[in-house]
């Protein structure tokens, strides 16, 4: 995917806990991403999928406030927020848009110059998922920045693995 750089953004990805597989909440709501997704029969209800091994993921936005339209800087509501996670084939394995709550912040400096907007997202991904598609749009301007992350973070894979035991048996000679 290539990177729309209309509203430039910073994210910081990171992982909350540690994988376990899905509640059925998250389960049902994986169903309705189109890798999961069902066919449905008038006369008998979809089977539950069976739960899988999910990462959550939190995302924290960050938006220079002199790049967003004045309108949405006035209401606070004119961004919205999307994270996608995606398998090597390329298939969406779950997805998330939101309106951003924004929040007007303001680092030491000349006035209006260093005020940006922060929003934060989280989003279960199938440990399959090879990247995550994260995108800001200004929903007055229409103008859209993206980014694409690949999966696992650097030292999460790491964190995942088994640890080796404490005393390993020593190897015996032939």
């Amino acid at each position: 995917m290539r990177a729309a750089h209309q509203l430039l953004f910073r994210a910081h990805v990171y992982i909350v806990g540690a994988p376990a597989l899905g509640t059925p909440e998250q389960m049902a709501n994986l169903a309705e991403q189109p890798a999961y997704f069902r066919v449905r029969h008038k006369n008998k209800p979809v089977k539950p999928i069976p739960p899988i091994q999910l990462q959550t993921y939190a995302i924290d936005y960050t938006v220079m406030a002199h790049q967003v339209s004045s309108g949405a800087s006035q209401n606070g509501s004119g961004l919205e927020i999307a994270v996608a996670a995606f398998d090597g084939d390329g298939r969406m394995l779950n997805g998330v848009v939101e309106n951003a709550p924004v929040i007007l912040s303001t680092a030491n400096g000349p006035a209006n110059q260093n005020n940006f907007f922060r929003a934060g997202q989280h989003i279960d991904v199938p440990m399959s998922a090879t990247t995550i598609r994260l995108a800001v749009r200004d929903l007055i301007s229409d103008r859209i920045g993206a980014m694409e992350v690949k999966l696992p973070l650097a030292g999460e894979a790491s964190a995942n693995a088994i640890a080796p035991t404490a005393n390993p048996s020593p190897a015996k000679p032939n």
